[in-house]
C-alpha cells in the first residue's frame, strides 16, 4: 500500500511540474508575442497621430509642409516601417518648432493604440507615459492608476521621440493582470487542472486508508476466528 501511494504522489507531482513548466512556456510565448504586437501597433499609432497633426495644418492638401533628409544607406531606407516610424518623430519636432503646434495628446495616442491592438486581439490595459529621455524621469501618464505592482503581463514598447532635440520622448505599457483576459483564463485553467488532480489523489487517498482499515478489521476478525476454533478445538 505503501508503495502505490508514494507512486501516485510522485505522479501527481510530476504532472503540478509538468503544469507549471507548460505554463511557464505559455507565459514565455503570450510575453513575446504580445511585445511585437505591442511594438508595430505602437509604430502605427504614433504615425498615424502625427499624420492627423499635418493634416490639420491649414494648407491645402497636396501642399509640401517639410523635407526630412536621411542617408540613402541608412537602416531607414532600408525598412518602410522603420522609415516611417523616423520620419514622423522628425515630423513631431517640426510641428512644435516650425508651425507652433502643441505636443501630441498622451490620451487620443493611448485611444489610438488600444484601437490598433483590438484589431490585432490583444487584451490588456494601456498606459502611455512621457518621459525625459536623457534621465529617464516620467515626466506624465495617460491614466492616473498605477499597474506597476499589479501581478500580471508586463510589456513596454519601444520609445518616440517628440522632440528629439528637447529630449522628450514617450513609450508605451501593456499590461495584462493574471485574473483578466487571456492571462485569466490561462490561469483558471490552470487551477481548475491541479484541483482536478488533487482531487484524484484525495479520494485515491481515502479509498487506500478505507482499505486499509477494512483489511484490518477482517484480519482482526480472522485472529478471533482462530482463537475460537483452537478454544472449541
Amino acid at each position: 500500500m505503501k508503495v502505490k501511494t508514494t507512486i501516485l504522489l510522485v505522479a501527481c507531482a510530476l504532472v503540478v511540474l509538468f503544469q507549471g513548466v507548460g505554463a511557464g512556456y505559455a507565459y514565455h510565448t503570450l510575453k513575446e508575442k504580445t511585445g511585437v504586437a505591442l511594438k508595430a501597433s505602437f509604430r502605427k499609432a504614433f504615425d498615424t497621430m502625427v499624420d492627423e497633426q499635418v493634416n490639420a495644418l491649414p494648407y491645402p492638401d497636396g501642399t509640401v509642409t517639410h523635407l526630412i533628409y536621411t542617408p540613402a544607406d541608412s537602416i531607414y531606407q532600408q525598412d518602410e516601417e522603420l522609415f516611417s516610424f523616423y520620419t514622423s518623430q522628425q515630423t513631431s519636432a517640426i510641428l512644435q518648432d516650425v508651425y507652433g503646434r502643441p505636443e501630441m495628446s498622451l490620451d487620443s495616442l493611448r485611444l489610438r493604440l488600444e484601437s490598433e491592438l483590438r484589431y490585432d486581439g490583444v487584451e490588456g490595459e494601456v498606459i502611455v507615459r512621457k518621459f525625459d529621455a536623457r534621465t529617464g524621469q516620467t515626466l506624465q501618464r495617460s491614466a492616473e492608476g498605477s499597474y506597476e505592482h499589479i501581478s500580471g503581463l508586463h510589456v513596454s514598447s519601444e520609445s518616440a521621440y517628440l522632440h528629439e532635440a528637447r529630449g522628450i520622448a514617450v513609450e508605451a505599457q501593456l499590461v495584462q493582470p493574471f485574473y483578466k483576459g487571456y492571462m485569466g483564463r490561462m490561469l483558471g485553467f490552470y487551477v481548475a487542472t491541479l484541483l482536478l488532480a488533487l482531487a484524484v489523489v484525495i479520494s485515491f487517498l481515502a479509498r487506500m486508508r478505507r482499505l486499509r482499515r477494512e483489511q484490518a478489521a477482517i484480519d482482526e476478525q480472522r485472529r478471533e476466528f482462530y482463537f475460537q476454533a483452537k478454544e472449541m478445538e
